[in-house]
């Protein structure tokens, strides 16, 4: 298959968005014994078997999974492979390798993954983390996407089952939802047939009834997953709740905390020490040479570890909350200063050179007191002059930087040092700055100490990891690890229960910026809107007029859920009341649809949300379980190697 209609075969099963997965058939046994009968009759029926493999028969008529009541074929297997493959590349797309760049996974979407390991291949030296991220498995990744749309299928059929048990059916609205998506795949393919669309993008015969009858299953399943997910929610008291929370408080308590981490690295004082033997000696030091000098290089890694722990002891010593932020900024200001400095004038000249210090001195003054002051953009070092038409002087200006005579192009570099140090600085602060955390374990010496009975706000705690650790003198350090960490951390908030809110609200989502435009518009020019009044119902009905892909009301969420930074600063904003409505739409960027919201009001306390999902949880795996020790499926193992889709290399 040529590379261009396999990059339209990913992108366009990627547009069937129905969370369901496909399958294929392959060629049954009695077919092949068939053909060894006599020559005559294997040339015939291999060729009717090939024409009937091109149209999809022969896979139709073999079930790969099955239960009592249900089956899926070859032809299915594939159209839920293919989904399964393309989510999957949608979801972990930044993590995948290159053939120039390797990636947290192995995998790489543009070679054959049939040819490669899950894991990756140990001779190329390179570091992936696949197991991590998906959890063990042995074999290619072909294997792996197959053993995973199996697993989706298996479970499927499982919730089949129990609908079919508890009276739970298709209903008019979703077979109307799934014509719609039929409907949508036939304006794909150009024809009021989608079965040429469908050869083209998943395999060849698969037809638009095996896509059909995919989605009826996968409505069905979510049918029944629903309905048993409503019921164990219903299932769960205030009582539960409470009787949980009590037993396992660590499990859900949280405390705030500022920390800063002193580093070093035993490499780096290496560099170091030859850097500086260049600069005496002028000449390089070998290799060989280096050996002669280890002593006085451990001398050199002692003293660093040794000053950065007493550093850490000085920072510990801080008292206030705000002393101790205002001693990491001054931290985070000097050293990114300098950064910037040294990134945005290399080679420095006249005034810049001269005057280093106290320019990186002032910008790191200026920096303090703005970020002191609540400020999240950097004010300009110094204001560039216009002249009468507005426009910015020529860089040849005289103009005063901090006190200094010089020109406007060197104001320039100087504002932008201040911008590049600033950002920086607010991303450390953030960096250093955590809240609501969760209790890891024992193993963890942050949270043994953190979460202790009777620990208070106002506490530090010094935590020395690797070389360093537990040395009373300077000569006790030694390089077994090669780095030294020294951790000082500040407990803003002892051990709590996160008694804030969540929040509930209603979206839709629109493809393009336009409509979402639109939609806002229009609403806010609604008279019910105006009266405040506007409600839900409203919104939706609006949304939908102006083009709406789709629409939900979210209850209980909690800050970070939809994974859109954007939108929670909207939401938990301040000035945001019951119907209120998204200034702009908000686009998420894993999906690139366009989000437009109105807030309702407050939702549960945040510490119940969590004991109840907990709760939830554990009621539904138990059910789950029970579901499918009650509902046998059965997989033909040998008919999984019939799993066809076009869109693989």
């Amino acid at each position: 298959m040529g590379k261009s209609n396999r990059i339209r075969s990913n992108r366009e099963t990627a547009k069937m968005s129905t969370p369901v997965s496909n399958q294929k058939k392959g060629v049954p046994g009695w077919a092949l014994t068939l053909i060894t009968v006599v020559i005559t009759v294997a040339i015939l029926f291999s060729f009717v078997a090939m024409m009937f493999s091109a149209n999809g028969v022969i896979r139709r008529w073999t079930k790969v999974v099955s239960s009592e009541n249900y089956s899926v074929d070859a032809n299915m297997m594939s159209y839920f492979f293919a989904t399964e493959y393309n989510n999957f590349l949608s979801q972990y797309s930044a993590y995948m390798s290159s053939a120039d760049k390797p990636g947290m996974l192995s995998l790489n979407p543009n070679e054959s993954i049939k040819a490669q390991m899950f894991g990756g291949d140990p001779a190329t030296g390179n570091t992936y983390y696949d197991s991590m991220l998906l959890g063990e498995f042995q074999g290619t990744w072909y294997d792996y996407f197959v053993n995973r749309t199996v697993e989706s299928v298996k479970s499927m059929l499982v919730y089949c089952e129990y609908a079919k048990d508890n009276n739970i059916v298709l209903d008019e609205t979703d077979y109307a939802s799934i014509d719609e998506t039929i409907s949508t795949f036939r304006l794909y393919s150009g024809t009021d047939n989608a079965d040429t669309y469908f050869s083209q993008v998943i395999a060849k015969g698969v037809k638009e009834k095996d896509v059909r009858k995919c989605l009826e299953y996968s409505m069905l399943a979510n049918k029944a997953i629903l309905e048993i997910a409503e019921k164990i929610d219903a299932s769960v008291t205030d009582t539960d709740i409470t009787s949980k929370y009590e037993g396992d408080k660590l499990k859900y308590n949280q405390v705030d905390y500022l920390y800063y981490s002193f580093k070093v690295n035993y490499d780096d004082v290496v560099k170091e020490y030859k850097a500086d033997y260049k600069k005496a000696n002028d000449k390089e030091l070998t290799d060989a040479e280096l050996k002669n000098h280890e002593n006085d290089i451990l001398a050199l890694y002692r003293d660093k570890i040794w000053d950065a722990q007493e550093k850490a002891k000085e920072l510990s010593k801080i008292e206030s909350a705000e002393e101790f932020t205002d001693a990491l900024v001054k931290m985070f200001a000097e050293k990114a200063a300098e950064d910037a400095f040294n990134s945005k004038a290399q080679n420095p000249t006249g005034i810049l050179k001269d005057n280093k210090a106290s320019l990186i001195e002032e910008i790191v003054r200026e920096i303090i007191a703005e970020i002191k002051d609540g400020k999240t953009d950097a004010k300009v070092a110094v204001e560039i002059p216009k002249d009468e038409d507005g426009k910015e002087v020529a860089k040849e200006t005289a103009i005063k930087v901090y006190g200094l005579d010089t020109t406007v192009e060197i104001a320039k570099i100087v504002n932008d040092i201040k911008d590049t140090a600033f950002d920086k600085v607010i991303s450390e602060k953030k960096t250093y700055t955590v809240e609501k955390a969760n209790y890891i374990s024992d193993e963890d010496a942050f949270s043994k100490w953190a979460f202790a009975d009777g620990r208070v706000t106002g506490e530090r705690k010094l935590i020395y990891k690797n070389d360093g650790e537990g040395a009373t003198k300077k000569e006790d350090i030694t390089n077994k690890q090669g780095q030294s960490i020294t951790y000082v951390y500040y407990l803003t908030k002892s051990q709590y229960r996160d008694d804030s809110k969540t929040k509930n609200f209603s979206y839709a989502f629109f493809g393009n910026k336009e409509k979402a435009e639109a939609a806002i518009k229009a609403m806010k020019e609604d008279a019910t809107f105006k009266a405040g009044t506007f409600t839900t119902e409203t919104f939706e009905s609006i949304a939908n007029e102006n083009g709406s892909q789709g629409f939900q009301r979210i209850t209980d969420y909690q800050k970070g859920g939809m994974q859109v930074s954007a939108f929670d600063t909207w939401l938990f904003g301040d000035g945001v009341t019951a119907g209120s409505l998204t200034a702009t739409p908000i686009q998420d960027t894993s999906s690139g649809m366009y989000i437009v919201a109105i807030y309702e009001q407050e939702g549960t306390e945040n510490w119940k949300v969590d004991v109840k999902s907990t709760i939830v949880n554990e009621r539904a795996e138990a059910e789950s379980n029970a579901l499918i020790a009650k509902y046998p499926i059965n997989v033909r193992d040998r008919a999984l190697k019939n799993i066809k889709y076009i869109g693989l290399q």
